[in-house]
């Protein structure tokens, strides 16, 4: 038991739903577990989107296919150079399957960690692509001019 403990090996949440490993993307989805989920939401030098779904859930089947979109169209901005988005990471977690510490408000649910050392997670209400994609942009772009005025 503290063995597990001292090596790091002991879980955060008692439900996570796989072993720790290697990252999960899917169609530029990064699968977050209960494992990576406070290291990739805190990583300073990333803002991520994070979608909170639980199965059996008809509302984030729904969604599924827009938040694909995001997806895609972030990657895609990427691809041709946009710049303010290069920091961005679109993920997801099962709820179902494993355990965070956020509140959300029900399923699906996104929140928004961005870029910076002390991060607090902004809740994405709107479920529109364009609304996703420019809120992603804009606060990019905020952050792009916060981070080169604390150089």
């Amino acid at each position: 038991f503290f063995d597990g403990y001292a090596a790091g090996t002991w879980p955060r949440y008692y439900k996570p739903a796989a072993k720790k490993g290697t990252p999960v993307t899917k169609d530029g989805i990064r699968e977050l577990t209960s494992w990576d989920f406070v290291e990739v939401v805190q990583d300073p030098g990333s803002s991520v989107l994070v979608e909170f779904v639980s199965a059996n859930c008809s509302n984030c089947d729904e969604f599924a296919e827009a938040y694909g979109t995001v997806a895609r169209r972030v990657q895609e901005l990427k691809q041709k150079g946009k710049s303010l988005l290069r920091h961005v990471v679109i993920a997801r977690i099962d709820q179902s399957a494993n355990e965070h510490s956020e509140t959300v408000r029900g399923t699906p649910w996104m929140k928004y960690w961005p870029r910076g050392k002390k991060k607090r997670p902004l809740d994405v209400e709107s479920r529109s692509v364009d609304f996703i994609i420019n809120f992603l942009e804009e606060h990019a772009a905020d952050e792009e001019e916060g981070h080169s005025a604390e150089l």
